[in-house]
């Protein structure tokens, strides 16, 4: 487990709360109300923290293809993972949807920040998590920390928003680190940006050597998922036709 639910009450900020609303009913992580007034409270106390937003990478597909109860199933088993290799080091909370929140107090070293993101992500990878749809879960997250990259609360979503936007950019399953230099500049709300990245990773997906088929339907997955698109079919019969649904 992350810090258990029995110990969360031993921190400051959950001591005499009543447990009713605290977590949610559906995956057992920190609600996002708790999660929140949890980051609140390190910030306000000048603790140090690493915050990532955790995104499950092609989740839509996973609920419009094979419906909510099979997509339930898939955040359980994920926040479940999660909680084993955060141990007791971290709160999990869930943000909305298929995002989560990690929040681990007193790191902000880069190299520290680096090392305990990659064994996370590396620990998810090998858990080999099974999408149902023939693939297995991947994730994408941004990461940020306390002071060095925000010293306001209000600072903090613009931040970590930029280092999942780009994340996302990349192609997916993969984790950014926030740094001012590379990102600051980022808009994500920027089409021209968007499209010129979706240009690099769609060419990047031609150029590699998997089948014909493999190759269009991770294009398929990638430019659904940023425009909030279902994947049902492709056939590569020619012309190839695509099939999606808004």
């Amino acid at each position: 487990m992350a810090i258990k639910n029995e110990d969360l009450f031993e921190l400051s900020y959950f001591k005499g709360l009543k447990t009713k609303h605290i977590f949610d009913s559906l995956t057992g992580a920190v609600s996002r109300e708790y999660a929140l007034g949890y980051i609140k409270s390190l910030t306000k106390s000048k603790t140090p923290y690493l915050l990532h937003l955790v995104d499950i990478d092609n989740f839509k597909l996973v609920n419009d293809e094979l419906g909510h109860k099979t997509g339930d199933v898939i955040l359980k088993k994920v926040v479940e993972t999660i909680l084993e290799i955060t141990k007791n080091t971290s709160i999990v909370g869930r943000y909305g949807g298929d995002e989560f929140l990690i929040i681990t107090p007193n790191i902000s070293d880069y190299n520290e920040v680096w090392k305990y993101t990659k064994t996370v992500f590396e620990y998810v990878r090998n858990k080999n998590i099974p999408s149902a749809l023939g693939s297995t879960i991947t994730l994408t997250a941004g990461a940020a920390c306390y002071p060095k990259d925000f010293v306001e609360f209000d600072q903090l979503f613009s931040k970590i928003d930029k280092a999942l936007y780009r994340g996302k950019q990349k192609g997916r399953n993969c984790f950014i680190i926030y740094d001012e230099e590379k990102h600051k500049n980022i808009d994500v709300n920027n089409t021209n940006e968007q499209l010129t990245d979706i240009f690099d990773h769609v060419y990047s997906v031609l150029m590699n050597n998997n089948t014909l088929q493999n190759r269009l339907e991770e294009i398929t997955r990638y430019i659904g998922d940023i425009y909030n698109l279902s994947f049902y079919k492709i056939n590569i019969s020619f012309p190839p036709y695509f099939i999606f649904q808004f």
